[in-house]
């Protein structure tokens, strides 16, 4: 399954900007927590620029929403998210460009990463159904094996994926 999985959410990408080849997910570490993702980036020649040397913010930003992608799909396609249900593949591929949005970036550079061959790690510490949107933080680190890395948090919308009953049963709950 991760391999149709990975074919699927990476389909909008151009075939020179498919940077992810490889994803695992882990179960949540606490009973009712969230899934994580574990991803084998490459990225063998940037394809808007001359080679800078080093991964940057526009390889981030790419690597992000392609294990980001598949995280969303993973969780969407197992029930993880809190009123969304569980969706089919053909619901969250349909959904993934127009309803899947950034809301908020904070990243940081602390070591330059070899952008060739590096992995990545992303979770979601937070989740919070709002109307009929889900809300959630994806926490990200990427690293290379000569220990360069680079981090943020990424808060991100799914839109319109929790049906009108949810959204007014979890409002009267608070």
């Amino acid at each position: 399954m991760h391999d149709e999985l990975l074919t699927a959410v990476l389909r909008p990408y151009r075939p020179e900007c498919r940077y992810l080849k490889e994803v695992t997910f882990e179960d949540p570490p606490v009973p009712g927590g969230m899934p994580s993702a574990r991803g084998w980036f490459e990225i063998p020649k940037a394809f808007y620029i001359e080679d800078t040397g080093h991964f940057n913010a526009v390889e981030f930003i790419l690597c992000f929403n392609q294990i980001g992608y598949m995280l969303t799909a993973h969780c969407a396609l197992s029930g993880a998210f809190p009123l969304v249900g569980v969706w089919s593949l053909d619901r969250f591929t349909a959904n993934q460009l127009p309803n899947v949005l950034i809301v908020d970036v904070d990243v940081a550079f602390p070591r330059g990463i070899d952008a060739r061959g590096f992995s990545g790690v992303v979770s979601i510490p937070w989740a919070e159904p709002r109307s009929r949107h889900l809300f959630y933080d994806m926490k990200i680190a990427f690293s290379d094996r000569a220990g360069g890395h680079a981090h943020g948090v990424i808060r991100v919308c799914l839109r319109n994926c929790i049906e009108q009953e949810a959204s007014l049963a979890a409002a009267e709950m608070r």
